[in-house]
């Protein structure tokens, strides 16, 4: 199921109409815990709707679906937030799940940074499916996506109507 999460989160990238939505979470220009829970709700929709299709091919049971979901949260909540681990732990942690180091390159406004390290909590789908990139000192990325301003990205309403607004 982790593997079908990157590879819709790649989607949201690749897909123009999925991008529409997807660049709320984006738009963030000061990517913290709280990011982790920015989505539009028509992603949110339009993923529960793909989330289903999935569950049902794969015969997943509730347990496993709640399970994953309760590994999930924390997380995404932990690689969003502003932890600064030190080199080490973070070689160590990222061997297995996503860091804040690793996941910071995802919320460049460097379109080719943005569009690496998909993985929701294995980070190793990145390195299979070489789309992991990391970078010495992320206190450099600059965050959000261009030509969004901060009303668009920060005021309930902006960001309800930023997916219709034409670019």
């Amino acid at each position: 199921f982790d593997l079908w999460m990157y590879a819709w989160h790649w989607m949201n990238h690749k897909i123009p109409f999925l991008w529409k939505f997807h660049l709320v979470h984006h738009s963030d220009t000061e990517v913290s815990a709280s990011t982790a829970l920015r989505f539009h709700i028509g992603e949110i929709f339009l993923s529960g709707i793909a989330r289903l299709g999935i569950i049902l091919l794969m015969g997943l049971q509730a347990w496993q679906i709640i399970l994953y979901e309760i590994v999930l949260m924390p997380v995404i909540l932990f690689h969003h937030s502003n932890i600064n681990l030190i080199e080490k732990a973070d070689k160590l942690i990222r061997i297995l799940l996503v860091t804040p180091r690793l996941h910071r390159v995802h919320h460049s406004k460097v379109r080719d940074e943005m569009d690496t390290n998909y993985s929701s909590i294995f980070s190793f789908w990145d390195l299979i499916f070489g789309t992991i990139q990391l970078k010495q000192s992320i206190a450099e990325i600059e965050q959000g996506v261009d030509g969004i301003g901060e009303k668009d990205s920060t005021h309930f309403l902006g960001m309800l109507l930023l997916p219709f607004y034409k670019r």
